[in-house]
């Protein structure tokens, strides 16, 4: 019992100390810990005030969260779909790499045989030592290659060369011998400018040109027979053509022969005259020149090889032709050749002819025809000649 009280005392002296030390740190400390209470109510009187904001962005942001995820949902499922394919495409592409690899391992294939197979390194060694010998042979100055790069003369001659050309390019910029005038001589420059305006008009005037092939056969009634026209035009201006035809007619080509002979009879020895009209079955030729004024055309030159003149009225867009010719003002008998017609182009390769033909003749050679035709002109004719 004396032992424990004496042990009683001195847990009781320390606590007295403890609670002293205590005391005093707690003195020590009082304002730090003030402080450290105050800003804990501060901070608590914050945190309840504020709250409720936070809480509200913290909504806002997950709304705003929910309407970016709703928008791009298709596209978050394309990048996702896109993601799976890049993956298995990547896959696919490590699978091949392990098949070349496997491949070459067990020495199939072209990098098989490459790893693996000596006779390709063999070829190596050989090619090697073939480029050593082509190096040699052009040190020692061999070959062709070889001259080129030890032999001093060709180096020479090279400058020569190199020389010349300079000397030749200073005279062409001194304006020297005909390319320096070319290049410097502003005369020739103009001339080369008019030359080639002047080739770019004559071009251009070529593809004005018109051309029309053409053919007509006319059905003469009372001769009952037919008659051909085949017929080329050349137009190089609006206004201006020439008409070129081959013409078969059933009636030949008469022409009158006179023959004189003598001859002795009771009254004596005479001359006498005689006459003979000849009809040859051959082509007759025409070659016009005609000028367009508007609705009128005027032609003039050989009409079916003789001499005359035309005039044609074009109405309807060109669709109707009025033609009235005059030829052949050299017969013997009877007046002029007379010629009228019409000509209908109801599409524009064919057309229908009809006429009087020699309706001022009075011997039986006056006949009425209907016909028709087709023409072609340069547009149709390259298209039908070209390839197919």
């Amino acid at each position: 019992v004396g032992e424990n009280r004496e042990a009683l005392r001195e847990t009781l002296a320390n606590l007295r100390g403890l609670t002293a030390d205590l005391r005093d740190l707690l003195a020590a400390n009082r304002e730090g810990i003030d402080e450290t209470v105050e800003n804990t109510r501060a901070l608590t009187r914050t945190l309840a005030e504020r709250t409720p904001a936070i809480a509200d962005n913290l909504e806002r942001l997950t709304g705003r969260l929910d309407e970016v995820v709703a928008e791009n949902r298709d596209d978050l499922r394309a990048s996702l779909a896109n993601l799976r394919r890049a993956t298995e495409q990547l896959d696919a592409t490590l699978a091949s790499i392990r098949g070349v690899a496997e491949a070459a391992r067990s020495e199939e294939g072209t990098l098989g045989r490459l790893l693996t197979d000596d006779s390709l390194y063999v070829e190596l060694q050989e090619t090697l030592a073939d480029l050593r010998a082509v190096v040699g042979k052009i040190e020692r100055g061999e070959g062709t290659l070889g001259k080129l790069v030890t032999d001093d003369t060709v180096y020479a001659e090279l400058t020569e060369t190199l020389g010349n050309l300079r000397s030749i390019t200073d005279k062409v910029d001194r304006g020297q011998g005909t390319i320096g005038k070319l290049v410097n001589d502003e005369s020739v420059h103009e001339n080369l400018n008019e030359t080639l305006t002047g080739i770019t008009d004559f071009v251009a005037g070529a593809n004005r040109f018109r051309l029309e092939l053409s053919y007509t056969g006319e059905y003469l009634a009372d001769l009952a027979d037919s008659k051909s026209y085949f017929g080329l035009t050349v137009q190089p201006r609006q206004d201006r053509f020439y008409y070129l035809a081959l013409v078969d007619d059933p009636r030949g080509d008469t022409t009158t022969r006179v023959t004189e002979r003598l001859v002795t009879d009771e009254a004596g020895t005479h001359r006498v005259r005689e006459e003979k009209s000849v009809t040859e079955d051959r082509f007759k030729f025409s070659a016009q020149v005609g000028k367009r004024f508007s609705f009128l055309t005027l032609r003039g030159g050989l009409f079916e090889s003789t001499g005359g003149v035309g005039a044609d009225l074009d109405l309807w867009s060109d669709r109707l032709r009025l033609t009235l010719e005059a030829f052949d003002f050299a017969r013997e008998e009877g007046p002029a050749h007379l010629k009228a017609s019409a000509r209908w182009l109801f599409w524009k390769h064919l057309y229908l002819t009809a006429g009087l033909d020699d309706f001022l003749d009075d011997r039986g050679r006056a006949d009425y025809f209907v016909g028709g035709g087709i023409r072609f002109v340069d547009e149709d004719l390259k298209y039908l000649l070209s390839p197919a």
